[in-house]
This record gives structure tokens, C-alpha cells and sequence, in this order.
């Protein structure tokens, strides 16, 4: 009565049609329709006309009932209102749309790496960025992440982690650089960048960005060795 702003005499006796728009109207129709010649029960999302002539997102639950003689009698139902979570689901879409594009922009791969006690681990998220920087798909990383593991050499692999255990102990950031050599022969240094969080099942779960460092450690090497050169010379003189 009050979704209508109607009397229960007002709004005994009609039907849909009679009530609210042709468009609806029709659409609830269609439905029950169906109910009748399926019986049983009905759940289905459909939009809902209200007394100030709003149209919001509700939920219909409809059930047929039987006479005496176990035929269809007619239908009984509920309708629930639920255009707050259509919204809140709308705004979460929007906001991770959002956060996906920022990602994709960043040079490197935005990720979330999950650690077990026991010590399975997988990758819950990562950005396309993954493929410029280990020439893998993302499918691939998340059907295997190892790939990424076997791309270091044993002592980087030892280095990062006992970084990692480190970083697990004390719930600090992980801050790391090393080296992989990607399934093409490319020799890439990676820089890696992380803040841990403990969950309930307690299993830890990082979120962090691994970024193509090559250029800048190539950079750094040509001048400290620009630096090395200077200073023989000098020790020469």
C-alpha cells in the first residue's frame, strides 16, 4: 500500500495493468505467465514503480498455490527493495574499473601475492603489465605462478626469500631488486615494492608493483665504473 501510496480497496481486485505502467505491467505478466504453466516458485530482479513515480531495483519472490483439486489456484509473492545494493554494486564496479585503469598506466604490474602457512601461494590479482615485464601472460602467471620464481637465478631466488620471511616476521614492507632472465634470453633487473597484511586464516597477503629496472641499473653501473675509471687515472697522475 504505501509503495503505491494506495488504499488496500484501492488496490484489491486490479491487476498491474491497472496500477502501474504498461511496460512494467507487461513484464510481471510475462513472469507469472511462466509460473503458472511451470508452478512452483519464482526469484527474479525487475525494476518497480513507486507511489512518487520512482523506478527502483527490487526482487520478486512469487509461489503458485493448488485448490482442492491440485490445480493452480493463483500466485502469492513478496517484493523486496533492493536499490541501495544495486548501488552499492554499481559505485564497487565503477571503482574497480577505476582502479584498473590506473593500474594499467603504471609501467610495471600492479599485483596481490598470497602466501599459506604451509606455503602454497598464488597471485589474486595483477595487472596487463605482466607481460612487458616477464614476456608472460597474465593466464599463464596465474595458472603457474613459479614461472615467475623460475626466472631468478638461485642466489637472488635464496636472497628474496629470506626478504620475504623477513618481511612476514615483523609485517614490514618489502623492498627488493633482482635479477630474471625472461623465456626469450632477455636479462631484465626488477625492482619490487610490497606492504604485507596478516589474514584471518592467517596466510599473508601482499599488495605491491614490480617495475623494469634495467635501465636505471645499467645506468648506475656505467657510472660508477665512469667513476672508477676517473678515480685511476687521478691515482695515476
Amino acid at each position: 500500500e504505501k509503495s503505491l501510496g494506495l488504499s488496500f480497496k484501492q488496490i484489491y481486485g486490479k491487476t498491474a495493468y491497472d496500477l502501474l505502467p504498461e511496460d512494467l505491467a507487461n513484464n510481471y505478466n510475462k513472469k507469472d505467465q511462466e509460473l503458472y504453466h511451470q508452478k512452483g516458485k519464482q526469484i527474479y530482479e525487475d525494476i518497480f514503480q513507486y507511489a512518487d513515480r520512482a523506478r527502483r531495483n527490487v526482487v520478486f519472490y512469487k509461489a503458485t498455490f493448488d485448490d482442492v483439486d491440485h490445480n493452480v489456484a493463483g500466485l502469492v509473492g513478496i517484493i523486496f527493495d533492493i536499490s541501495e545494493r544495486k548501488n552499492m554494486e554499481n559505485d564497487l564496479r565503477e571503482s574497480e574499473k577505476k582502479y584498473r585503469e590506473i593500474a594499467s598506466n603504471i609501467p610495471g604490474m600492479v599485483y596481490q601475492f598470497r602466501l599459506s602457512q604451509e606455503g602454497d601461494y598464488h597471485f589474486p590479482y595483477m595487472s596487463e603489465g605482466c607481460y612487458t615485464l616477464f614476456n608472460l601472460t597474465k593466464k599463464e602467471i596465474l595458472q603457474n605462478p613459479g614461472l615467475l620464481f623460475n626466472m631468478t637465478n638461485q642466489k637472488d631466488t635464496n636472497a628474496k626469500q629470506l626478504s620475504i620471511s623477513d618481511c612476514i616476521k615483523f609485517m614490514k614492507r618489502w623492498n627488493s631488486e633482482f635479477q630474471i632472465r625472461t623465456k626469450s634470453g632477455e636479462v631484465k633487473w626488477i625492482r619490487g615494492a610490497s606492504s604485507a597484511r596478516l589474514l584471518p586464516d592467517e596466510s599473508t597477503l601482499w599488495n605491491g608493483v614490480l617495475i623494469d629496472a634495467t635501465k636505471e641499473m645499467k645506468a648506475e653501473k656505467a657510472l660508477k665504473q665512469s667513476e672508477e675509471k676517473y678515480r685511476t687515472l687521478v691515482d695515476n697522475m
